[in-house]
């Protein structure tokens, strides 16, 4: 599964990004270069969720190639809905829940980068089977989607956005506990909240 997207054109990390990634992401930065910024650093809390969940090295790469592309699809909505910093109405809603199929489309053309499509598909379904866009539950959402979506909320969460000031880390955490087993995979959920001690620093990095 993971050969496919594998890190023969390169490896994954900043040095040594593996091209493809390095020119999808410059695309998306082109259109919103919030979201390159925020995928770096869902990567990175995938790393460190993937770590703690003790998934093997390849595995990890795997999860965290994901993680960087889960955006990308974002290249395809509008930019009055990218710059928005009012609630969406529900056609808007549809608009952008279309990132993930985008998403899916663009990386499945890229060789060396196929198998994060169903991956990056999935980052928006929910636990419950109440997310988009296929409506998968469970153990039918593949599991580098589950975690990415862990890593992705919080880090929304905890970052500055056109409608909203960023939470402390405390609440974005408190909010994953509240969402636990409904929107979000309990595992990941609680792998997440393993990774901060019991005092946790504002800024949402892990507290010393």
């Amino acid at each position: 599964m993971y050969r496919d997207a594998s890190l023969r054109e390169g490896g994954l990390g900043e040095p040594g990004e593996a091209p493809a990634v390095m020119a999808l992401l410059a695309m998306l930065g082109e259109r919103a270069c919030d979201r390159v910024a925020h995928a770096r650093a869902t990567a990175q809390w995938t790393n460190r969720l993937t770590r703690a969940l003790g998934w093997p090295r390849e595995r990890r790469d795997f999860a965290r190639l994901c993680a960087l592309l889960h955006d990308v699809g974002m290249v395809g909505v509008p930019d009055r809905l990218l710059a928005g910093s009012e609630a969406f109405s529900k056609s808007q809603q549809m608009e952008m829940q279309g990132h993930c199929a985008a998403g899916e489309r663009i990386v499945r053309g890229v060789l060396g980068l196929r198998s994060c499509a169903v991956v990056v598909r999935a980052h928006h379904e929910r636990f419950d089977g109440l997310g988009y866009p296929d409506g998968l539950a469970g153990r039918e959402i593949p599991a580098e989607a589950r975690l990415i979506a862990v890593a992705s909320s919080f880090q929304a969460m905890v970052e500055d956005r056109p409608h909203r000031r960023a939470l402390p880390a405390r609440e974005a955490l408190a909010r994953l506990a509240r969402g636990r087993s409904t929107q979000w995979d309990p595992d990941a959920v609680d792998g997440m909240l393993g990774l901060f001690p019991a005092r946790v620093a504002d800024h949402g990095r892990l507290a010393s």
